[in-house]
């Protein structure tokens, strides 16, 4: 009998997410009941611009993921028997398909198209027709999206990620190809770079658009992806096959964790961000990007082969776990005198808040931004480039500032 069938045989015993189920009820539970206590008892929200329904999402995505991967199965995967990473493996692997077996719709109107791509598993969202007709491409506009979905390499998928990649088709009115690529720790990163390319190919030779006409699109890790992804492009195929735009949605620059302002950003913001409760999951990604050449792109020599790159545009919360490497990139750019980056700090954001566009107007804001920026890359990062330059204090030349209205 199979560990499955034997655990659906003791209810108390049957895990969801890493844990018993009276375990998640209990941390999902309590969780909600802080969140009560604090604002209608207390009357103290955790930060005064959050509603109650994003304060209470943020805290159950904290739960939910809070203790998923634990110490041990880092330990095991590192140190192991082959049996024990086996475990782990097999863990890993129960856990990536319950994740991505469900998620929130496409928004009204988009339509989807599954397809295959490369081998993997892969998914067009189209917007409505309205949409695609009524946003205004520029000159240099891209023609379609490749979205690279988040999850710290080691989860999630088109399923948890096609609201948000239906968003960004709707603010810019192009289609986005989302794809499934590999995961760890099955996969190294080098397998997951090789699954973008064959995306990124799949685009230019198959659908016939030119490579300055696509876009590369992602989210956490997978904003890391893209940008590596370019920076690949470039050193193998040479600028003239590298990406029109690129547009990371508080992207981890530093998952190898090299960087100082990591950790400070992380002790600092982890009482908020709902990633603070995952730091094992990070660890797991690192035994995947060990010793890679992009496994952190706070380097001055990764920053200075982004020179001659397309437009970037980068969005963060400064409320989020991430937020310090991002300030480190905007350092390193000023430094270098990179022109084609522009990174979007929004208030009291969480990490990847754009998920979050039910909850919180700051998510809705930054992807019209970003649909602005995906139909026009240079003229959207001059613009937003010249409001900085008449906004700007004491932080970097390339960082803008938004707040709540």
């Amino acid at each position: 009998m199979s560990n499955t069938a034997q655990r659906l045989q003791n209810p108390a015993e049957i895990l969801i997410w890493g844990r018993p189920v009276w375990k998640l009820n209990w941390q999902i539970l309590s969780a909600f009941t802080n969140v009560c206590v604090r604002r209608l008892v207390l009357q103290r929200p955790k930060v005064p611009s959050w509603s109650f329904r994003y304060e209470a999402t943020v805290e159950f995505t904290k739960a939910l993921i809070s203790g998923t991967i634990t110490e041990s199965d880092v330990d095991l995967l590192e140190n192991g028997s082959a049996v024990e990473k086996h475990k782990v493996l097999q863990k890993m692997y129960e856990l990536q398909q319950f994740v991505n077996s469900g998620g929130k719709p496409v928004l009204p109107g988009s339509t989807l198209q599954p397809c295959m791509v490369g081998g993997m598993a892969a998914e067009w969202i189209r917007p409505p027709e309205a949409h695609g007709r009524g946003r205004r491409r520029g000159a240099d506009g891209c023609r379609a999206v490749l979205y690279l979905h988040g999850g710290a390499y080691i989860a999630c998928g088109i399923n948890t990620h096609r609201r948000l990649m239906s968003h960004v088709a709707v603010t810019s009115g192009l289609p986005v190809l989302a794809v499934e690529y590999r995961l760890m720790p099955a996969a190294v990163f080098d397998d997951i770079l090789e699954d973008a390319v064959r995306a990124f190919r799949h685009l230019a030779d198959e659908c016939g658009f030119l490579p300055a006409e696509i876009a590369l699109a992602g989210d956490s890790a997978g904003g890391h992806l893209a940008l590596a992804l370019a920076l690949h492009l470039k050193e193998t195929a040479g600028p003239a096959q590298t990406p029109g735009a690129i547009f990371g949605l508080s992207p981890w620059l530093d998952p190898a964790g090299d960087s100082p302002q990591s950790h400070a950003s992380w002790e600092q913001f982890s009482e908020y961000d709902y990633i603070g409760g995952a730091p094992e999951a990070m660890r797991m990604t690192h035994i995947g990007l060990r010793g890679h050449k992009y496994a952190s792109l706070l380097s001055r020599e990764l920053v200075q082969e982004a020179r001659g790159l397309c437009p970037i545009l980068i969005q963060v919360g400064d409320h989020e776990c991430l937020y310090g490497q991002a300030m480190e990139l905007a350092r390193m750019a000023d430094d270098e005198e990179l022109p084609n980056l522009h990174i979007q700090v929004y208030a009291e954001q969480v990490h990847v808040f754009h998920m979050f566009d039910e909850e919180t107007p700051m998510a809705r804001k930054a992807l019209e931004e970003a649909g602005r920026f995906l139909r026009a890359p240079a003229a959207a990062l001059t613009a937003m480039s010249s409001d900085t330059v008449k906004r700007r204090a004491e932080r970097p030349r390339s960082v803008q500032i938004l707040a709540s209205d």
